[in-house]
């Protein structure tokens, strides 16, 4: 058996930690919602990635009602680099019935696309970044060093030597993974995000 868990498994298991920590509500949506994350279409042909998003809930942080949403990579070729995100933004429940609620949940989820609610990014090869002109990236900027320190790195990122995409990325031999601590180490940090960007 392999050593760590894998980036994807790291955000599942945050997103449920968040979830206690903050008594968040789930919310399940009656259509599945994707956000545009890439595109590489052309006049004859459609190739678009994206983020989809099944786990939802609404939360209360520092008195702001919020959505937060767990991502998963979907589409074609160009969601190839990416693995997951979380997502987060303010919203008012107040006056809406349950379905004009899931509906609005579901609009923003899809309008943001690019990264643009995107509390952090994880990437195949196991590593995770930012949207460095998103609502959140002037918090984490300023506290870059806690988010990922190597006391939770189970196993660095392995690239195959002298081979290429077709995109040049390097080609991932075995992704970067993470110790059981990890997941809520994030979630704590995304939660301190959240708390102070929304």
């Amino acid at each position: 058996m392999e050593e760590g868990l894998y980036v994807g498994e790291a955000f599942d298991e945050a997103f449920e930690h968040m979830k206690r920590k903050l008594n968040g509500k789930e919310i399940i949506l009656s259509e599945t919602p994707q956000a545009e994350i890439a595109n590489d279409s052309d006049w004859h042909r459609s190739r678009e990635g994206y983020f989809i998003y099944r786990k939802v809930m609404i939360a209360v942080v520092e008195g702001k009602e919020c959505v937060v949403a767990l991502g998963t990579a979907s589409g074609d070729y160009p969601a190839d680099p990416y693995c997951c995100d979380i997502v987060a933004f303010r919203i008012s429940s107040e006056g809406k019935s349950e379905e004009e609620l899931k509906e609005l949940i579901c609009n923003e989820l899809v309008r943001g696309s690019y990264f643009k609610n995107s509390v952090v990014i994880a990437m195949d090869n196991g590593r995770t970044t930012i949207n460095p002109d998103g609502p959140f990236a002037e918090f984490i900027k300023k506290t870059a060093y806690e988010w990922t320190p190597a006391e939770y790195t189970a196993k660095p990122v392995e690239y195959q030597e002298g081979v290429l995409t077709g995109d040049c990325r390097k080609v991932v031999k075995s992704s970067k993974r993470y110790t059981e601590q990890f997941p809520a180490h994030l979630s704590d940090m995304v939660c301190d995000a959240i708390a102070a960007s929304i």
